[in-house]
């Protein structure tokens, strides 16, 4: 600034603040490398299953009849099915960015089979690594039978999405609990391992869609990260919570949804 014989009187400066356009640029960013990394995970996970199906198909149209065929027609149903939730998931992670929740269609139905389609979502899974699943239900109580008003193939996708991920964390040959109670209205539902765990700091991100985290030392990386996104839309639909905890690495993961789903346990 100048004063009026034209002599430095002074000097003005502008400071503008960027923190927060730095904070956008960071997850312009974020999304940016999420989606390159899943376009790759999406060519390795569906050019996997697709490898064995196709070589099983080969060997079944020239040899039919021969031994093996059991054993072959098993790769073929186990490898479609792993392919069919992946494209399932994919398609889901696009209507929870494009709508914020899964679209359900409430009906009443049984606790019973709720759980049974979860189980059949993990159930080779757990196969195939020699893991088990621990199903607790208390002896004394209305759980049994138990009448919800759901989407009963949303809240089975929603559980089986969380009995997986325990799973992929997990040793071969571990145990995993699920635990059940019905509490009034409430439904609640407590999937818990002993996986290699997350810390603190990241317990806010498992729901994110398409946030992955390092995977079990023993096991290479799978899926498009959006299991546990999908859980959370799935309970959020239904008026409910699903929430995560865990003591720290090698301290195990749990998951539990609270939902008030439960229309008459008096049948249970």
């Amino acid at each position: 600034m100048l004063d009026a014989d034209g002599a430095s009187a002074g000097v003005l400066c502008s400071l503008t603040d960027i923190s927060e356009q730095r904070r956008l640029e960071d997850q312009v960013k974020f999304v940016h490398d999420s989606r390159a990394g899943f376009l790759h995970v999406l060519a390795h996970e569906l050019r996997n299953p697709l490898a064995p199906v196709m070589a099983a198909a080969t060997l079944l149209q020239r040899r039919p009849g021969a031994p093996g065929m059991d054993r072959m027609a098993g790769v073929i149903a186990r490898q479609t099915r792993k392919l069919a939730r992946f494209v399932d998931d994919l398609l889901e992670g696009s209507r929870i960015e494009q709508a914020g929740d899964t679209p359900v269609f409430k009906r009443a139905s049984n606790l019973d089979e709720v759980l049974e389609n979860a189980c059949d979502v993990v159930g080779c899974v757990l196969s195939e690594r020699g893991q088990t699943l621990k199903l607790r239900i208390p002896a004394q109580g209305q759980v049994r039978g138990a009448i919800l008003w759901c989407d009963p193939e949303r809240l089975a996708q929603a559980l089986g999405g969380a009995l997986l991920n325990a799973s992929q964390f997990s040793d071969d040959g571990a145990a995993i609990s699920l635990a059940v109670a019905v509490d009034g209205v409430f439904l609640e539902l407590l999937v818990s391992d002993h996986g290699i765990g997350v810390e603190e700091g990241e317990l806010p991100l498992l729901f994110q869609p398409f946030r992955k985290f390092a995977p079990h030392p023993a096991r290479a990386e799978s899926g498009a990260g959006l299991g546990l996104a999908v859980a959370r839309s799935v309970s959020r639909a239904h008026g409910g919570t699903v929430s995560a905890d865990s003591a720290g690495r090698g301290q195990g993961l749990r998951l539990k949804f609270v939902l008030p789903v439960v229309l008459d346990a008096t049948s249970a």
